[in-house]
């Protein structure tokens, strides 16, 4: 891992049109509060949605779009045979979220997989009256999942959407994260108390929160905690010294030798901290 991302990536995987290179460990984001959803279909389906402008999910895939450009910065000379420049690099870089305006909100493009598809699901009021097979009672075919949104009522109409962060999509004048689709519920005021024994998404935007608290805090706190025991134990060597020094009649090498070692470490503590 270079020093300026906090994401592994792999080798680069070539096509014939394109460069895939993939997160090593991937992230999943859970994205909600998502109002509009456009299905576009192809060999896999893009679907755009929109989110409100202080989408907690939007910031951190911004967050990641920071690193992607930064690691495309250190490893184009390794991924690529170019020479394309910083300058060169941002121009052909599609940010994930597209900050229309704060009016309309954030926009975040992902694309579905093909092998492995999105469970799609709505909730009993969305999907009531509409005949479904089986198998779409469980996980709605992207076309039955269009067809419900589309024509469910806007009010109070929301959707919850799961993404992996699968790696870096390069083109030929283009290249951006690719996010894939994991699993799509739209629900309605309505099933707000419905919704979460369904499908078990309440046990896994839940889990994903768990996390995310561990990702962003553990280590962080782990840190705090060494910190605070090395400054208990300065803090105590430090008032021993002192006592030591105190303990003494005269003011002779030995003294002053106890108190220059409490200046130098209360000096280095200043210059460690000027680095942080």
């Amino acid at each position: 891992m270079n020093a300026l991302t906090t994401i592994e990536f792999g080798r680069p995987q070539r096509t014939a049109n394109a460069v895939f290179v993939p997160i090593t460990k991937g992230t999943r984001v859970t994205i909600s509060d998502i109002s509009y959803i456009n299905i576009r279909a192809g060999a896999a389906f893009t679907i755009t949605i929109r989110v409100p402008w202080d989408n907690w999910a939007a910031e951190q895939l911004e967050i990641l779009d920071t690193e992607a450009l930064a690691a495309t910065h250190v490893n184009n000379g390794t991924w690529f045979t170019n020479a394309l420049s910083e300058d060169q690099i941002n121009e052909l870089f599609e940010p994930t979220v597209d900050r229309v305006d704060a009016s309309r909100g954030v926009q975040i493009q992902m694309q579905t997989s093909i092998k492995n598809p999105p469970k799609l699901t709505l909730g009993e009021s969305l999907s009531k009256g509409e005949s479904l097979s089986k198998g779409e009672s469980e996980s709605l075919s992207m076309d039955a999942f269009h067809r419900l949104w589309t024509h469910a009522p806007k009010r109070s109409l929301t959707s919850t959407a799961v993404v992996d962060v699968a790696g870096i999509f390069f083109e030929k004048r283009r290249f951006r994260l690719r996010l894939v689709l994991r699993s799509l519920e739209a629900t309605s005021a309505v099933d707000a108390d419905l919704m979460p024994d369904k499908a078990g998404v309440k046990a896994d935007v839940e889990d994903n929160w768990d996390a995310q608290i561990a990702s962003h805090l553990e280590p962080a706190l782990q840190a705090a905690r060494v910190r605070l025991a090395d400054l208990e134990s300065t803090h105590a060597a430090l008032k021993a010294n002192l006592e030591a020094a105190r303990a003494l009649s005269t003011m002779g090498s030995s003294w002053r030798e106890r108190l220059a070692i409490i200046e130098r470490t209360i000096q280095d503590l200043q210059d460690s901290r000027a680095n942080i």
